[in-house]
């Protein structure tokens, strides 16, 4: 049976190429999660829980036979990577273009209260 957060191999036909499984994990918890304040581009570490949170993503993914582990380059992603990256032996490719999107004048903002969007 399928659960959450498992990959299903699937049996491959003698001309199928070996394919490539992508795992996509998001950072752990940060104060501003905490405050439902929209984050964007700014730079919000983790807090103790998400920390905590990388950790054990990092023990479920020691054996997985991680390729490469590529990251935002914004603290909070950065920092669960490395934390995956130091339990895997690999290291962290960064790139600016996996940032989550920019949210201008809403980035701070408690999502409840956010400008309206400009005309």
């Amino acid at each position: 049976r399928n659960q959450p957060g498992c990959v299903r191999s699937r049996r491959m036909a003698a001309n199928d190429a070996p394919r490539p499984v992508v795992l996509i994990a998001r950072h752990g918890e940060t104060t501003w999660n905490l405050e439902r304040r929209m984050q964007g581009h700014r730079d919000v570490p983790l807090t103790a829980v998400g920390v905590a949170q990388a950790h054990r993503l990092a023990e479920r993914l020691r054996t997985a036979g991680l390729a490469r582990i590529v990251s935002s380059d914004l603290v909070r992603a950065a920092e669960t990577a490395r934390i995956v990256a130091a339990a895997t032996g690999l290291s962290v490719t960064t790139d600016p273009a996996l940032r989550e999107q920019s949210l201008g004048a809403w980035e701070a903002s408690r999502k409840i209260s956010a400008p309206p969007a400009p005309v």
